[in-house]
This record gives C-alpha cells, structure tokens and sequence, in this order.
C-alpha cells in the first residue's frame, strides 16, 4: 500500500495516490514476493522505471510507468484512533498491517504502545490486502495479541515439521476485531486463523485467499519452470488454510463504491456489544 507520496517525484508524476494498491511490479504479482523483494523491485536504481500495476478503490485496475527518484514511502503499518462517530464515548484504537515485512513488528509495537498511552478500550486489527510477507515479524506481532503457544505448524513433504512459537506473550487486555478479505492471504491469514483459533477475538469480512503453503520453482532444460509444493502450514486447531482460505466469524461484503465501509462499521458494532453490553467473545460466536 502507498502511504505517501514524495512532490515532485515520477510517482506523483505518474499519478499515484496514498491508498493505492501495488499489485504488480514490471512482470512480478505482489502474491508472489517476500515483502523485502517487492520494496526492492519498486525502488530500484534511480532513472530508470518501473511498471505497475495498481489498484485504486472504485476504479479499474491500470498499470501505470513510473520513473525512479524519491518514488515511494511504502509503510506497512498505520494507525491511530477511530473517530468518535463509529463508536460514540470510546476510543477505539485502529491499525492497519498492509504487509509483514522485516521491520513491521517493530512499527506494530510503536503504534500499539502509543495507543495504549492513549488508554483505548478496544482494537481493531485491519489485515484486508495483506498479502502476507515475514513469519518472523507474524510471530512477534502475534504476541501482542495471543498468549504464549503454537502460533504456526510447517509441515514439509516427509512428515518434517516445525514449529511456529509465541514466547513472552504481552497479550493486549481489551476486545479485538480483525478484518480480512480475500487480499488477505499466507502470513495474515496465519495470524487470523491463528486468533479465531484461540477466540482471542472476532474475524470480520470476506473468505480470505487461502495461501497456505510453501512452493519452490524448478527451472527445467525446456526454460519453463516446475512449481512444487514442499510443505504446508497448519494452525494451532490442526486446520489447512490452503487453497480454502478462512471464513471470519461474521461475513459481511464491501462496499463496492469504495463511499462506505460496512465491515469496519460492523467491526464497531460487535465492539459497542462488548463495552456497552457486557458481551465477550464467547457470547458474539455463539459458543
């Protein structure tokens, strides 16, 4: 996700907007990079381009010739606080992961930590377009929202498994809701399943993509390439994700026009159940 846009840079240039979507970088999809890869294929050498392919809310999806300069702030975490009309009398505090890279546990913390300070009741963990990214900054994340124990089980082809472990868990003491969508794929997913799991809080949204699985290419002598999947992550319930994806707790669709946003206002109203009402976790699934 672009968060911000340099002046006078090829991106503003080009006519990229904060809140657009990378799709695609030249003949590479975002799906299927590291998030590291990704930032390093937009930033490039400089005066040279790049091709990308964007998403932008309400419109159809164009590729877009951007020179290199100061380009890009691509940030992976953002928040703050809700404002006050999503959920009158409460400060609901609000972040978004747009990816997991190496450093995003780290932006996660200053952000929770700052929010914390600012004494919110409840949170709300946006994962929608995660296309995932380090398992690594997943799991520390997850510690701040999940007790200590298997987060994620690799399983490779053999039986040779490993094991994913939140240590020192620093769980955060109020409700939370998480969105996810069918963008959230691979890592998010991971720490999706992993909290609806644990019912450490509610899911809201659309089925997610359902990438669950660790593949390596084979360069073959014709110059094609051979995809094998070696191995496959399992959480904590013993469930796949892959190739079903996760169905949140309470499915609620977009909003099309990009005017409105139903699954955040839902998000709000499942909070507003538990502050207001007495309600927990348990009560709002059914359990």
């Amino acid at each position: 996700i672009i968060r911000e846009i340099t002046p006078d840079s090829g991106a503003k240039a080009a006519g990229l907007k904060p809140g657009d979507a990378i799709l695609r970088v030249d003949d590479s999809w975002i799906k299927d990079l590291t998030v590291d890869q990704a930032i390093a294929m937009v930033r490039g050498e400089p005066d040279t381009t790049v091709r990308l392919l964007i998403h932008r809310e309400g419109e159809e999806d164009k590729e877009y010739v951007v020179k290199r300069s100061i380009m890009l702030n691509v940030e992976t975490v953002i928040g703050g606080v809700l404002k006050d009309d999503y959920l009158p009398g409460h400060d609901i505090g609000y972040i978004a992961i747009g990816s997991f890279a190496q450093n995003s546990s780290d932006m996660f913390e200053e952000i929770l930590t700052q929010l914390e300070q600012e004494n919110i009741e409840a949170l709300v963990i946006d994962l929608r377009n995660n296309g995932g990214g380090d398992v690594g900054a997943t799991t520390k994340i997850a510690a701040r929202l999940l007790p200590d124990g298997e987060l994620i089980r690799l399983v490779m082809r053999g039986g040779v498994s490993e094991s994913f472990q939140i240590k020192n868990s620093n769980q955060i003491k109020v409700p939370v809701v998480v969105l996810v969508n069918g963008g959230s794929a691979s890592a998010s997913e991971i720490l999706s399943g992993a909290i609806q799991d644990g019912k450490a809080g509610i899911l809201v949204g659309t089925r997610t993509y359902g990438k669950g699985s660790v593949q390596n290419v084979y360069n073959l002598l014709t110059g094609s390439g051979l995809r094998v999947t070696e191995g496959k992550y399992l959480l904590p319930s013993g469930r796949s994700i892959d190739g079903t994806g996760i169905d949140p707790d309470y499915i609620v669709e977009a909003d099309d026009t990009g005017e409105t946003d139903p699954q955040l206002n839902k998000a709000a109203e499942l909070l507003g159940e538990m502050l207001n009402n007495g309600k927990t976790v348990a009560d709002l699934l059914g359990a």
